[in-house]
């Protein structure tokens, strides 16, 4: 009888957790793929099956894959009894809900049940402010001005000569870096307001000499995630190099879907993968080559990924990249420049276009400085000290911010 009920509550158990993954997984796959699968389909065999256009609900491919963390952590006994109240929490907190970072059950519930968090702590809200202002400016007066570029540029790329189009490329290489960042850094700020230390997502990813470094630096969370509850339960099962390499294939392809429906993710992240596998197989090598040549060689191919990412039409990827070797380096096209209309310039009525191409020209090096050169937020937060300085450079960049977002303004991976 006793051996009777143990099976009994194994197979309900593992029951509950069959469920639970199918719910998530289904949801995101409804929600997400199922217009881009079933259109597919139509496009490939000439049916005609009924798109949906479904309407993404907000945060889903964050909140579903906290869930499925948590659904295999319970099956494997690793989960404490928390109440519903907290669960809930877990799974809302609206810091990181939209955007990232993806937070583990076990980092994050025993912070909210934690009775000194729920004081105020006047070191976590010293924190939180610099967080969110370096956050908002590396959004709004980054992120934003250089994707006012790189959309007018993408716009058409096949009107783009050479000079256009590397220009376009490293605006969006940078826009990406900064909007994405600068949503890490305002997630960790908010979180700090709450007294609650939310996991670093973001380590100045554009330093690495590597892809792998880069992929331990950009989105760590994702990569944590994929790593835990893909890639080491895939190699538990299929050993070998050649396996280990399928593995890296498939963990890199998730991860492109996991980005959007569409071939250009899938592209993106069958780019990652080769390289992935190119550096284990020949890593050690690639080791002994001068820094600056590791760098190049990583930047080269985190540039033609960004790139990938950002055409939804695998021909326009490569009419972008054919303009390189086809098309002469011309001037930038003054309707282009006049992308960059922004109130910081538009007070001159004399020499606009001139301008234009001096502040593009500027934030670009001025990127380059700033994500080699600098310290990132995390950094700056865990070593400052409340002083003056501090507090009137916090205070001069949520002013020149706020002024600044004269228009709606958007994250790029609200898309994802």
């Amino acid at each position: 009888m006793r051996f009777y009920a143990e099976n009994r509550k194994k197979t309900i158990k593992k029951l509950l957790f069959w469920l639970g993954l199918v719910f998530n997984i289904g949801l995101i796959v409804w929600f997400k793929y199922y217009d881009f699968f079933v259109g597919t389909i139509n496009t490939a065999f000439k049916t005609n099956f009924t798109l949906f256009h479904i309407m993404l609900p907000l945060g889903i491919s964050f909140f579903t894959f906290q869930q499925i963390s948590f659904v295999i952590d319970s099956s494997r006994g690793s989960v404490p009894r928390y109440n519903l109240l907290d669960y809930m929490l877990f799974v809302t907190f609206f810091p990181q809900l939209i955007a990232c970072p993806i937070v583990m059950h076990s980092e994050i519930i025993p912070q909210f049940e934690d009775v000194k968090n729920h004081k105020i702590n006047y070191a976590n809200l010293s924190k939180a402010i610099t967080a969110f202002s370096i956050g908002l400016a590396k959004k709004v007066l980054i992120a934003d001005t250089l994707g006012l570029f790189s959309d007018a540029a993408f716009t058409n790329v096949s009107a783009l000569n050479g000079t256009e189009s590397i220009f376009a490329i490293l605006a969006y290489v940078f826009q990406i870096y900064f909007d994405f960042s600068g949503y890490c850094d305002m997630a960790i700020g908010i979180g700090y307001s709450f007294n609650i230390k939310l996991p670093l997502n973001f380590n100045s990813p554009y330093k690495s000499k590597s892809i792998q470094e880069f992929w331990k630096k950009w989105h760590i969370t994702l990569g944590r995630f994929l790593t835990w509850y893909i890639f080491i339960p895939l190699s538990i099962r299929k050993n070998g190099q050649k396996k280990a390499d399928l593995n890296l294939m498939i963990v890199f392809l998730i991860s492109g879907l996991w980005h959007g429906a569409g071939w250009n993710y899938i592209l993106f992240g069958v780019i990652y993968g080769l390289a992935n596998i190119f550096e284990h197989h020949f890593g050690t090598k690639m080791k002994k080559l001068p820094g600056a040549l590791q760098w190049l060689y990583t930047f080269i191919v985190i540039t033609v990924a960004s790139t990938v990412f950002r055409v939804p039409k695998l021909s326009d990827t490569a009419i972008i990249f054919g303009n390189l070797f086809k098309k002469p380096f011309g001037s930038i096209s003054k309707e282009l420049l006049g992308s960059l209309s922004i109130p910081e310039i538009s007070i001159f009525t004399t020499h606009t276009a001139l301008l234009q191409l001096v502040l593009l020209i500027t934030m670009i090096i001025f990127s380059f400085w700033l994500v080699l050169r600098t310290k990132n937020t995390s950094e700056i937060i865990q070593t400052q000290t409340l002083s003056v300085k501090r507090t009137i450079g916090n205070t001069v960049l949520l002013i020149w911010s706020i002024l600044s977002l004269s228009s709606v303004s958007s994250f790029l991976y609200f898309n994802f």
